[in-house]
């Protein structure tokens, strides 16, 4: 038996299956409430006592003392769990012969009956024959008399009774058993969710298609500040976009125009008739760079500034083969001419590359009777070591070792030597600039370590 208590709790005892059906995803579960959650009362004309307690639930027609009197029962399921926008598939009630009831006679006479569908609320605790809940034929379920006084009814459909309660959860008032004809002697009588033996209590299982959540991910192309984005889950019908820029669309594929070069936080909610799902990525726009540079000959230096901006690469050639990854090199040429500089810039959306033409004139480079001061690496490239050799009466002072982005690794000084073995075995593999400080100038050579 159940108390007042325990009847209130409403916990129901789920088992939630999942299978696949026709390679669709079919979800069940089972409901079969107890005394602490069942949720079922007898109403009877002869008596206005509300009867939840009972280990009965029936349809009767009787007699008590010579006294007729008609008995209904009321019974509701909690299917709440079951996700909003799901699709109800089927659903089948069991419900079992009580062969242990005070009603000796258990299923007897013309007792074919009605399961109806209530239209309106009621509480088990105060529910009576006077106050009884409207019921609707609409959809009414009726079962065919019994073959034997302990038949049970296993599987009865009542997928459209779940399917309106699905789709209209405020008006699941449950529903109600009665008999077809209320004549007297006639009777079906079925365990409530009151008895003590579980196996034979109300049984409701459902299938249910869950409805799939909106795909968690869009992608995006961009041409410099115009970006086309794209979100390709077919299920969805609403889409609303946050650009990071204070801008917005409800486009499925929108395309936007940032007015500034940058990193933005880009947002879409989708929402399908299930639920909504919100993603986010980071993107980043940019201009495609124009080079652009100008320079400034101070003696034998020469400055070199880009002009350029929102760049992430630098690669200046020299024209005469040097070269250098800084954004604004300094470099000393050591022998009078024309020279075509080059300048390509890099950043994410391109690269460009421009060029100008350098005159070096008087800038004071000691020249050797052949022309200017000569100086040899070997091998290049190297797995080791560079032999450095100058000609002519000059000397080597020192050396300095640099990566193509300008970072130092190696420096030598106070040397006073024609010839000198540079050793590159504990610098990585790569591409180097070794600038030679000599009695008659610099040299700068690009060495490869392999």
């Amino acid at each position: 038996m159940k108390s007042l208590l325990m009847k209130q709790t409403l916990l129901v005892v789920i088992i939630i299956i999942s299978q696949a059906l026709q390679a669709q995803d079919i979800q069940t579960i089972q409901l079969r409430p107890g005394p602490q959650n069942g949720y079922d009362c007898d109403i009877r004309n002869d008596d206005p006592t509300p009867n939840w307690l009972s280990d009965d639930f029936m349809a009767n027609a009787w007699s008590v003392n010579g006294n007729p009197f008609i008995q209904r029962g009321l019974i509701r399921f909690d299917i709440s769990q079951i996700p909003v926008a799901s699709t109800i598939v089927k659903a089948r009630l069991s419900l079992f012969c009580n062969t242990s009831s005070g009603h000796q006679q258990l299923q007897a006479g013309a007792n074919a009956y009605y399961l109806k569908r209530i239209i309106e609320n009621w509480d088990q605790t105060t529910a009576n024959w006077s106050n009884q809940p409207a019921v609707t034929n609409d959809s009414a379920v009726i079962l065919s008399r019994s073959q034997n006084n302990t038949q049970d009814y296993p599987n009865i459909d009542l997928t459209n009774f779940v399917t309106f309660w699905h789709s209209n959860p405020t008006e699941n008032f449950g529903l109600s058993i009665q008999l077809v004809e209320e004549l007297m002697f006639s009777c079906m009588v079925f365990e409530s969710s009151n008895h003590f033996e579980e196996s034979k209590r109300p049984l409701l299982v459902i299938e249910y298609k869950a409805c799939a959540m909106p795909y968690g991910a869009f992608i995006h192309t961009s041409d410099e500040l115009d970006c086309q984005f794209a979100y390709s889950d077919t299920t969805t019908t609403e889409w609303h976009w946050n650009f990071g820029d204070g801008s917005s669309s409800e486009l499925q594929n929108p395309t936007h125009n940032y007015q500034e070069a940058g990193s933005y936080i880009v947002h879409l909610t989708a929402i399908n008739s299930c639920c909504s799902t919100t993603m986010q990525d980071t993107i980043v726009v940019c201009r495609k760079p124009l080079s652009d540079f100008t320079y400034r000959i101070n003696d034998q230096t020469v400055n070199f500034t880009c002009l350029t901006e929102n760049i992430d690469e630098w690669h200046w050639d020299f024209g005469n083969g040097s070269f250098s990854n800084l954004e604004n090199p300094v470099y000393s040429y050591l022998q009078n001419g024309n020279y075509q500089v080059c300048l390509m810039v890099n950043n994410s959306c391109g690269s460009h590359i421009s060029c100008q033409r350098l005159s070096i004139e008087d800038l004071g480079i000691i020249q050797t009777p052949n022309g200017i001061a000569k100086i040899e690496t070997t091998p290049n490239p190297t797995t080791g070591e560079v032999k450095i050799s100058v000609a002519d009466e000059q000397s080597v002072y020192n050396i300095v070792v640099c990566t193509t982005s300008g970072k130092r690794v190696k420096v030598i000084e106070n040397l006073d030597c024609k010839t000198y073995t540079l050793d590159l075995s504990d610098v990585e593999s790569g591409t180097y600039l070794v600038r030679v400080v000599t009695s008659k100038g610099e040299y700068t050579r690009l060495v490869i370590k392999q």
